[in-house]
């Protein structure tokens, strides 16, 4: 189980930084958008290593007679009786958990950000922008193929 233990240690280790990474880039989406390409590449590189070391692990788990699916890895760890190794595979659970979370939670506040500067090309570009108001007769106004931003 040593070998097995050190997969998943450095499995940890390795979600732990993509956990790092996602919690600069909520950061970045919020405050440094010069630092956001940085961040996702290094984001994107922890990503992969957290993959790769999931398919060491697995063909490690494989070789100990584990399927592959996750309900396979469930019950070998259950059947292992080993705290040690139930800890770790708890552990990278939660930080998974974490990091899927923050992913999305990323990907909600870039989407917001997207259509923020869509709609300011837009203002500038005196395209209509599609708002969908209301008039003060409850009917859906108009919208304006222009706006006027200043009056001299």
């Amino acid at each position: 189980m040593r070998p097995l233990l050190h997969l998943l240690d450095r499995e940890l280790a390795a979600a732990t930084a993509l956990s790092t990474s996602l919690a600069a880039e909520t950061l970045a989406l919020a405050t440094d958008a010069d630092a956001l390409a940085a961040i996702v590449d290094g984001k994107f590189e922890q990503a992969r290593q957290v993959e790769y070391l999931a398919g060491e692990r697995m063909a490690f788990a494989a070789t100990l007679g584990c399927a592959g699916d996750s309900a396979a890895w469930e019950e070998f760890i259950a059947r292992a009786d080993n705290p040690a190794l139930s800890s770790r595979w708890q552990q990278l659970q939660g930080v998974l958990v974490q990091c899927r979370e923050t992913n999305l939670h990323n990907g909600v506040l870039l989407d917001h950000c997207q259509r923020q500067v869509r709609t300011a090309l837009a203002i500038l570009q005196g395209q209509p922008l599609g708002l969908g108001l209301y008039g003060a007769d409850g009917n859906q106004a108009p919208a304006s193929s222009s706006r006027t931003l200043a009056k001299a």
